[in-house]
């Protein structure tokens, strides 16, 4: 059961909501019909709406003419410019260009600042950490893991190096994970046990430990590890 109260904006299946023989302004408009907004209300936003999506010339064109990235950039700004309370996104992110991505996700973590509610569904589990706090993982629509999104996106690399692993070699990583508990490994710990990784440290060009960098800059990246024998 859920039970919603406030305005709701998504973005869902890539061009839902938008007709193909629209052109932009035209399908802004309707997507401001849709959710209950007058043409008047739409007209203001509109100019904000194409500034951010960034298309030129294509935004008087009909949708029909738009790549998949053209469509996800208008769509985004319609939705993220009707001041919703509530933002479901399902996976429309990941296309797109990473410049684009990029403010979008700066977008969201604004409105979220300001008290968005997020639902995000994606298989991007660092796109997950970066914009969530809570996180539920589902496997075949049985729910693995739910709470903090650190802890979260940590089961879902661990089912993924599981599946990997029975995929390739039929190893049974359950089996694994066991042996490396009875050997003292802590538990956040998962793999195929050939190596364990001792230390990481991070240095700058002049070999002096830094953790602070900026753009542009050399980064040394020095990983210690045992290999097992």
């Amino acid at each position: 059961k859920i039970d919603v109260s406030g305005r709701v904006s998504a973005l869902l299946e890539l061009g839902s909501g938008f007709h193909p023989e629209f052109t932009g302004p035209e399908n802004v408009f309707l997507q401001g019909a849709i959710i209950g907004l007058t043409r008047e209300e739409m007209e203001a936003r509109l100019d904000d709406i194409a500034a951010f999506a960034d298309i030129g010339e294509y935004m008087t064109q009909p949708a029909k003419t738009y790549s998949s990235g053209m469509f996800v950039r208008l769509a985004f700004a319609v939705a993220v410019s009707i001041d919703p309370e509530i933002l479901i996104v399902d996976e429309a992110l990941a296309v797109g260009d990473a410049l684009f991505q990029k403010r979008c996700h700066a977008k969201i973590m604004r409105l979220r600042e300001s008290g968005l509610t997020l639902l995000l569904v994606s298989h991007d589990h660092e796109l997950v950490r970066n914009l969530t706090e809570k996180a539920l993982l589902l496997d075949h629509g049985r729910v693995v893991a739910w709470g903090k999104t650190k802890e979260v996106t940590r089961s879902y690399r661990k089912l993924l190096f599981e599946e990997e692993a029975h995929y390739w070699g039929g190893a049974d990583a359950d089996a694994m994970q066991r042996a490396q508990l009875r050997q003292g490994k802590p538990e956040s710990s998962f793999g195929m046990g050939g190596a364990t990784i001792k230390r990481v440290r991070i240095f700058a060009a002049d070999r002096r430990p830094r953790m602070v960098f900026l753009a542009g800059e050399q980064i040394v990246i020095e990983i210690s590890a045992q290999i097992e024998t």
